[in-house]
C-alpha cells in the first residue's frame, strides 16, 4: 500500500494561539472519510496532539474536513510541528496532506 503525502503548506501561530484548519478533497475523491489527525513536533518527532487540541476528531460536510481547532499552548516549544490530516476516499487510500505550523514565541 503507498501513502499519498501532500504538503499543504506552512502557516505561523503564536503561543496561545489558535487556528481552524479546513481540507476540501474534490480535487482527489469525493466522501472523504477522515482518521484522527496528530500533531507531531518535527525536531524529536514526538506526538502533542494532546497538548494542542482537545480532541483529534475532524468533522466532514460534502467534501470539506474541517479539522477541531489546533491551540499552541503557552508553554509550547517554538519551532516546527506538523499536522497530519489522514482521509481515505474512494481510490485515494491512504491520503495524507499535512500542513506545518511554525510555533513563534508570542
Amino acid at each position: 500500500m503507498s501513502v499519498h503525502e501532500v504538503a499543504e503548506g506552512e502557516q505561523e501561530i503564536r503561543r496561545g494561539e489558535g487556528i481552524v484548519f479546513q481540507l476540501t478533497t474534490t480535487n482527489w475523491e469525493s466522501a472523504p472519510t477522515p482518521a484522527n489527525i496528530s500533531i507531531i513536533r518535527l525536531k524529536d518527532g514526538q506526538d502533542v496532539t494532546s497538548q494542542f487540541t482537545s480532541t483529534a476528531t475532524p468533522n466532514v460536510t460534502g467534501d470539506v474536513i474541517t479539522l477541531p481547532k489546533i491551540t499552541a499552548p503557552g508553554n509550547a516549544a517554538t519551532g516546527r510541528y506538523r499536522v497530519n490530516m489522514p482521509f481515505t476516499a474512494g481510490g485515494f487510500v491512504p491520503g495524507v496532506p499535512y500542513v506545518d505550523l511554525i510555533v513563534k514565541a508570542g
